[in-house]
């Protein structure tokens, strides 16, 4: 029977003597030695290993379950271990399909975000539920897990948010407080009703895009804005607190920073 070096092997299989030895280091076959030369000898029956080595390998297997298929596996096994990758596989393309579309809708929202900058809107919004987490910049020491709910696994859905309290708008002092905020389109949820997180519940609103620099909000400088703002809509008093989502952060070439929020001020 013709035998091969290694090297004659890899250009016979299109593998690299470098996988070629590790495979044979891992015992998925064994060479002959030439005790004089010490050189590896493999015959034609390697090709074959190493070939369904390739073809596991290519859909996705481990080495540990390419060695149980190339050299224990019976027709069982087999197909079982084919329909748990298969398995497998269809959790890995939900998973990346869920990324793909945050990627996408986080791309749309910077999109809206850019051409309404600067403009203003009446709208109905959906609920927006925030887990309130300072007073001003003082932390008030919570979590941002409540009950097993972690928000940090909904982003980008989930948010930073600034609220500033309406009477700080209407010229009183100035109170806000910074959270973690996610959309939520209606009907029950994991927040529904937890006392952890301010529920502002869906209804018109003024909303508007605008983007803020420096120390805007010990400053008082957001309260100005957010009354400015709302002001070119209607000149009395403002109905409720401000609710700001944070859309994204960028700098300028002078590594100024500006950050652009969705503002929303329910008007029902």
């Amino acid at each position: 029977m013709s035998e091969k070096n290694v090297g004659t092997l890899a250009k016979f299989t299109g593998v690299s003597v470098h996988t070629i030895k590790y495979y044979e280091k891992i015992g998925l076959f064994t060479s002959k030695r030439n005790e004089k030369s010490n050189y590896r000898s493999y015959d034609v029956r390697v090709c074959t290993v190493i070939g369904e080595c390739v073809k596991y390998k290519n859909m996705g297997f481990t080495l540990k379950e390419i060695d149980q298929l190339c050299k224990s596996a019976d027709d069982m096994l087999i197909t079982s271990m084919l329909q748990k990758r298969l398995d497998a596989i269809d959790e890995e393309i939900r998973q990346m399909t869920a990324v793909r579309d945050s990627v996408s809708d986080y791309c749309s929202e910077i999109q809206e975000a850019e051409e309404k900058l600067g403009e203003w809107y009446i709208e109905k919004c959906p609920d927006l539920y925030i887990r309130v987490q300072t007073n001003n910049l003082e932390y008030r020491d919570e979590k941002i897990e409540v009950d097993g709910v972690n928000l940090a696994s909904y982003a980008p859905r989930n948010k930073s948010t600034l609220i500033v309290e309406k009477d700080s708008m209407n010229g009183g002092a100035l109170k806000f407080h910074w959270g973690q905020g996610i959309v939520m389109n209606g009907g029950e949820n994991e927040f529904s009703g937890n006392p952890n997180f301010l529920h502002v519940q869906g209804k018109k609103a003024f909303v508007a895009y605008m983007r803020l620099t420096g120390s805007y909000c010990t400053n008082g400088e957001v309260a100005e804005r957010f009354a400015e703002a709302y002001h070119q809509y209607h000149e009395g008093e403002i109905p409720s607190d401000a609710y700001a989502m944070r859309i994204k952060i960028t700098y300028a070439d002078n590594q100024e920073k500006w950050n652009y929020f969705k503002l929303i001020i329910p008007i029902e």
